[in-house]
């Protein structure tokens, strides 16, 4: 809902209005704190249910592996929100 607002509010005011860049970064804020949560339950499944079929960048073999990569989302997400 949230992004069909952004894109109805974007496309009324043809890009003019001043806020809709703040939108837009508040929308990419949620959606990468929607991969946070989703990387986060897929390492879960992954180490303690079965293996899944995934590529090998999201590959997570141990906690530290699930850490590394929940970090470094977790600081883009902060450094967004600055």
């Amino acid at each position: 809902m949230k992004t069909l607002s952004v894109i109805m509010n974007l496309v009324i005011s043809y890009g003019k209005a001043p806020f809709v860049a703040i939108e837009l970064i508040e929308l990419m804020d949620i959606f990468l704190i929607a991969t946070v949560l989703f990387i986060f339950a897929l390492g879960m499944y992954e180490l303690f249910i079965d293996s899944v079929n995934l590529p090998e960048w999201l590959i997570i073999r141990n906690l530290h592996d699930l850490k590394v990569k929940l970090s470094s989302v977790i600081i883009l997400v902060m450094s967004i929100t600055f």
